[in-house]
């Protein structure tokens, strides 16, 4: 039986040694940037919302606001219709305010902060009596407490 020679281990050089160790080194560059990539986006999808800069926030909020505004705007027409109360003009002037010109000269002043529907009850009853006792008011304001007439 004829014995098979060991083989050989192939002697490498140091040119490609130092050739090997590149190749490894450029492999392991690449792998690092491409896990470093992958988590930044994933972190990137996965909190999404905490990069929303401050003016889309603010953006936003006045949208919202503006939206709450015109929804606000359509219950008091709906409301004034309703009660039969001519109108020629709803403004909001503030964040908690709206001011509505009557047809007959009025300027009322409506306030967010409380029940739309009580007040216009309230300027309902007030043009009544106003027209009952023969005066004309030219502002009224619902802002405070108690209803707050003036007289032209």
């Amino acid at each position: 039986m004829r014995s098979r020679p060991m083989p050989q281990k192939k002697k490498t050089t140091r040119r490609a040694r130092r050739e090997n160790k590149a190749r490894i080194t450029t492999a392991g560059a690449a792998v690092l940037i491409f896990s470093v990539t992958l988590v930044g986006l994933i972190a990137l999808f996965v909190h999404r919302n905490d990069l929303i800069s401050p003016l889309a926030e603010k953006r936003q909020q006045v949208l919202a606001e503006a939206k709450k505004a015109d929804a606000d705007t359509t219950h008091i027409k709906k409301y004034l219709t309703e009660k039969n109360i001519s109108y020629v003009t709803i403004d909001r002037l503030s964040k908690a305010a709206y001011l509505v010109r009557l047809k007959t000269g009025e300027e009322v002043f409506i306030s967010e902060d409380k029940d739309i529907l009580k007040q216009l009850t309230s300027l309902q009853l007030i043009l009544a009596r106003l027209t009952m006792e023969g005066k004309q008011a030219s502002r009224l304001d619902f802002r405070y407490d108690k209803p707050v007439v003036l007289y032209e």
